[in-house]
């Protein structure tokens, strides 16, 4: 699924919606459908309105204005306990004081369900998070990931129709982080639920996504795939906080937009204008090799797993960002060695106006 969900009817409808914390616009008629069992990311800095447009589908926070709607159910007139929702918060917010057995079940007996349906659904979420052995267990006991696990389990056994997740990953390590990454998008398609995902790492939402929308300054600047999202990031905005950028001035005419060393690429717009470079579309050449649209010198590298990140200063005051893989023969420059950079695939780059 690409850009505006494509469907019959969506099953998660946001529209016009607009909050206000006194004269700051937190969201500024922010519009989003999502498709049943989709897993949609909310991606954005910190202040850019991702965790109110959450707030506000949960029921915590209350919008001035537009439509929030649930499997065809205007939800805004529903208190926070009528909402079909699951959330998963950041910090899990799990009771010290029960067990994990008692956590999970909580808002089932909230629900005034029979003690022997709760015990009965709480054994069976938590055999499917793996959680089983750890029943009786306090949450002072569990690793981060267990407690991650613990939470999303609560959220999950109460059946809600839409799956909400606050930064559900920041306490847990890296390692830690990406395995559990995989095994909720897992365990989320398993049970065919819908979900959305708030986050400030751009990994982590291209990891999860099926799509992602990407936030800033209170609006939905795009919603596309992950692949999509980094490839061909609708402003310069998009591009340059999704991975990492190189944004390069040109002049474009006639179609065509010309960089250093005769480099052409297709423009839809003519003027001045920014063309995206991702770090791994370049080629290190010999400083002599004619094909070289810059020459330059290595100012900075380091070792990333499987590649070598860059930075070269070319003589024209143009600092670029190279990613080579580490067992090329580019993988192990020193600093101050001089060296041209070409564009591999100009097919690839990304032409922008150079106001927008």
């Amino acid at each position: 699924m690409d850009g505006a969900y494509v469907g019959l009817a969506p099953f998660v409808a946001i529209d016009g919606l607009t909050k206000r914390f006194g004269d700051h616009v937190a969201l500024a008629d922010c519009a989003l459908a999502i498709g049943r069992g989709e897993i949609v990311t909310l991606l954005g800095p910190s202040g850019c309105g991702k965790t109110t447009l959450l707030r506000c589908i949960a029921g915590f926070a209350e919008p001035d204005a537009g439509r929030i709607a649930i499997d065809d159910t205007d939800t805004l007139a529903l208190p926070v306990n009528r909402r079909p929702v699951g959330v998963v918060f950041q910090n899990y917010a799990l009771f010290p004081h029960l067990t994990v057995a008692a956590n999970v079940g909580y808002g089932l007996k909230m629900r005034g369900v029979a003690k022997a349906e709760i015990d009965r659904r709480v054994a069976e979420i938590l055999a499917l998070v793996s959680l089983s052995e750890l029943k009786d267990r306090y949450p002072i006991a569990l690793s981060g990931g267990q407690q991650q696990r613990v939470a999303v389990a609560r959220a999950l056994v109460v059946e809600p129709k839409l799956l909400l997740l606050d930064e559900a990953f920041n306490a847990l390590d890296a390692k830690l982080r990406a395995g559990m990454q995989a095994e909720l998008r897992k365990l989320i398609k398993r049970l065919g639920m819908t979900a959305i995902f708030v986050t400030h790492d751009q990994d982590e939402a291209l990891a999860i996504s099926d799509r992602v929308a990407v936030m800033g300054s209170g609006r939905i600047a795009q919603v596309a795939n992950p692949i999509d999202i980094y490839d061909r990031p609708a402003s310069p905005y998009v591009a340059q906080f999704v991975g990492t950028s190189n944004m390069l001035e040109a002049r474009a005419s006639g179609g065509v937009a010309t960089l250093p060393g005769g480099i052409k690429l297709a423009a839809p717009i003519s003027g001045n204008v920014q063309v995206l470079v991702r770090p791994q579309n370049f080629e290190i050449l010999d400083a002599s090799d004619a094909r070289a649209g810059w020459q330059g010198r290595v100012t900075f590298g380091r070792p990333a797993g499987a590649i070598v990140e860059y930075e070269i200063d070319a003589a024209d005051g143009t600092s670029f960002k190279i990613a080579a893989l580490r067992d090329s023969p580019a993988g192990h420059l020193p600093v101050g060695a001089k060296v041209g950079l070409a564009v591999r695939d100009a097919g690839t780059c990304v032409v922008f106006e150079a106001s927008s």
